[in-house]
């Protein structure tokens, strides 16, 4: 490393200077939260299987019956609220290692030179410009990944996550601006959205791997 410095846990822990009675308590109430609503949409989708049985016995769900009770009666599929709990964390592990981990009342900054840490990066060989840039990529990947296990498939999927992830480091942003927690750049819009679509990337991966069927992009 460069200057004899060694990268230690606490240059990635995101949950650095958060009080862990916090953390855990955030954590406790997305997992209790998504188990509840997994409970009850399990419940949902064996009541319906049970109706739609009955209702084929007795012709009540033929025809245009049948496509008017399913739009009607549409369930999340198995586990859809386990993956929204993990979202609501980890949109919560973001903000403490961006705001909430840190110390405010810095002087506010913002660069609007796009990739100045690249350069700098490979102008100077310093890792602390690779931590910034492959940092703020990775923090969003798991973000990406997560929206794509929830996120309605639909037409454009792709590039609706990319500006939600887009338009959360904008949000990110101008909390570390107006607060003073950290230095605001165009190069973190950047790439935080790259982290945000390479994480798409991986959750299309995912879902064809383990469960054998195409996504809408």
């Amino acid at each position: 490393m460069a200057g004899g410095m060694q990268m230690t846990w606490d240059d990635w822990n995101p949950y650095l200077g958060v009080d862990y009675r916090l953390t855990g308590t955030v954590a406790l109430i997305c997992l209790l939260g998504a188990v509840i609503l997994e409970i009850r949409a399990f419940r949902r989708r064996k009541a319906l299987f049970v109706y739609s049985c009955a209702g084929r016995r007795n012709n009540t769900y033929s025809g245009r019956n049948a496509g008017k009770h399913l739009r009607k009666n549409t369930v999340d599929e198995p586990g859809k609220f386990l993956w929204k709990g993990l979202l609501w964390f980890y949109v919560f592990t973001i903000l403490c290692a961006t705001v909430l981990g840190r110390s405010g009342g810095r002087e506010p900054e913002f660069s609007l030179e796009l990739f100045w840490t690249l350069k700098a990066a490979l102008a100077t060989g310093n890792w602390r410009y690779w931590y910034f840039i492959v940092g703020n990529i990775l923090l969003f990947v798991p973000l990406g990944f997560l929206l794509w296990q929830t996120v309605p498939d639909r037409h454009w999927k792709t590039v609706r996550i990319v500006i939600l992830c887009f338009f959360l480091s904008v949000l990110v942003e101008t909390i570390q601006y107006v607060t003073g927690t950290g230095f605001s750049e165009l190069d973190d819009f950047f790439h935080n959205t790259l982290g945000g679509w390479l994480g798409c990337g991986a959750g299309a991966l995912y879902r064809r791997i383990f469960h054998g069927r195409k996504q809408s992009e």
